[in-house]
C-alpha cells in the first residue's frame, strides 16, 4: 500500500526482523505523514485567510486529515515502543538462549539409554504394584464367596 499509494519503498525483511533497521523503515512512513500534516496545516491556514476556499468537499478533507493525524501518532508511538523493546533485546536474548539450551538438553537426554532404563523401571514398579493389588482383590473375592456360602447355609437352616 505504501509503495503504490505514497511511493514509499519499505524493506519487509527489515520490518519482520524487528531490529534497529525496522525503526528506520517506520521512520520513512512517519516523516511522510508528518510532511503531509504540515502541508495540510498550511493549506487550511491559507483557506481560512481567504474565506473563499470553502467547498462541499471540505468536511471529507478534514475527516481525512484527522485520520491521517491519528495514524501518524499511532505510527510514531509504535516506533517508540519498538525502539524500547529493541533496547531490551539483550536481556531477552539471554533468557531465550537459556530456555533453548534447557530444551535441547532435555531432548538429548530422552535419546539416551539411561532415560529408557529409568522409564522401564518405573513401568515395572507400576506393574508389580498392580499385580499385588490384583492378588489382594482375588483373595478378598474368595473370602467374600466363602462368607456368602456360610450365610446361605444359615438361611436354609433357619427356613
Amino acid at each position: 500500500m505504501f509503495a503504490s499509494k505514497a511511493r514509499i519503498t519499505l524493506n519487509p525483511k527489515k520490518l519482520y526482523e524487528a531490529s534497529n533497521a525496522a525503526v528506520q523503515e517506520l521512520l520513512k512512513v512517519a516523516t511522510m505523514m508528518y510532511k503531509a500534516m504540515q502541508s495540510s496545516d498550511n493549506m487550511i491556514g491559507d483557506e481560512d485567510l481567504d474565506g473563499a476556499g470553502m467547498d462541499f468537499n471540505m468536511s471529507s478533507k478534514l475527516h481525512n486529515l484527522k485520520a491521517a493525524r491519528t495514524l501518524a501518532t499511532e505510527i510514531t508511538e509504535s516506533g517508540a515502543k519498538l525502539y524500547d523493546l529493541l533496547g531490551q533485546e539483550k536481556d531477552l536474548k539471554e533468557s531465550r538462549d537459556k530456555a533453548l539450551e534447557f530444551l535441547d538438553s532435555i531432548s538429548r537426554n530422552l535419546d539416551t539409554n539411561t532415560e529408557q532404563v529409568y522409564i522401564e523401571k518405573c513401568i515395572g514398579n507400576i506393574i508389580e504394584n498392580q499385580t499385588k493389588k490384583m492378588t489382594e482383590m482375588e483373595d478378598t473375592v474368595k473370602q467374600l464367596k466363602l462368607d456368602e456360602g456360610e450365610l446361605l447355609n444359615k438361611l436354609t437352616r433357619r427356613k
